[in-house]
């Protein structure tokens, strides 16, 4: 009979192993589920020719939790943005075909990583017609703060430069912040900005730029299209952080361009 008791200890004691071992590890699993809030910015470097039916519109797809949404980027515009619950390693592909088992067939295209969660915009920069690279930037209000400006230079020519009252200087692939606040509400700031490829330098751009109260910016210094000699600059505004986004794939038409939301941003201001 003791003999009998032992035996049933222990099978409820490697029972209950079981049990908590699997709800741990159902517990770790569900854990190792960051989520994000992010935008998606495309930079393409690439010249097209309309007339041969090329052009700049790129569609990506991604997974979170077993739903796929679809992105449609439009060169030098920040899409809406989207959540993503899952491993820091965010992962965008184009869905191709499907299986004979019905499967779909998700080619890959490239790879981001989130890091910590958080609001991020990830920059996807098309270098070639069929080359990737991103960087992700967090922009939660830690990281870029009300009147700062986050500059990142994407190019490997040294950037130079004023904006404000601020001087800087940006190596390659560098980024820096700067706080710009008006006086009295003045919004305009005289901005000049040269950059060399090591050879000589040269002007950049030579103009103002709009602040507002509060705002939150983001310049990148990136090649201009079809010429890696000589850089050039976009500004955006970088969107307000939200907790709760509901995800909602961009239409896309074969015979159109995508449609989708985009987020306005302000145009520098010439003086």
């Amino acid at each position: 009979m003791n003999v009998y008791k032992h035996v049933l200890f222990c099978f409820s004691c490697y029972a209950l192993c079981l049990f908590c071992g699997g709800s741990l590890s159902a517990q770790m699993n569900d854990a190792e589920k960051f989520s994000y809030v992010f935008h998606v910015l495309l930079m393409d470097y690439n010249s097209y020719d309309i007339t041969k039916g090329e052009h700049d519109d790129t569609v990506f797809q991604f997974d979170t939790e077993g739903e796929v949404y679809q992105i449609a980027l439009i060169n030098q515009s920040m899409s809406r943005a989207f959540s993503y619950k899952g491993s820091p390693t965010l992962s965008f592909f184009k869905e191709t075909g499907v299986t004979p088992e019905g499967e779909p067939i998700r080619t890959p295209m490239i790879s981001a990583d989130l890091g910590k969660p958080g609001t991020k915009i990830v920059v996807i920069v098309k270098a070639s017609k069929d080359r990737y690279f991103s960087r992700v930037v967090d922009v939660g209000p830690q990281f870029v703060k009300a009147n700062q400006v986050k500059m990142i230079n994407f190019s490997d020519h040294i950037v130079k430069g004023e904006i404000g009252e601020h001087s800087f200087m940006l190596e390659r692939h560098e980024s820096d912040t700067l706080t710009l606040k008006g006086k009295d509400g003045h919004p305009l700031f005289k901005m000049l900005i040269a950059a060399t490829d090591g050879e000589k330098p040269y002007v950049v751009a030579r103009r103002r730029i709009m602040m507002r109260q509060a705002d939150r910016k983001l310049i990148l210094y990136h090649y201009k299209r079809g010429n890696t000699s000589r850089i050039t600059f976009t500004e955006f505004v970088v969107p307000a952080t939200s907790r709760s986004v509901e995800n909602v794939s961009d239409e896309v038409s074969e015979q159109s361009a995508p449609v989708r939301i985009t987020i306005p941003t302000e145009e520098s201001v010439t003086p």
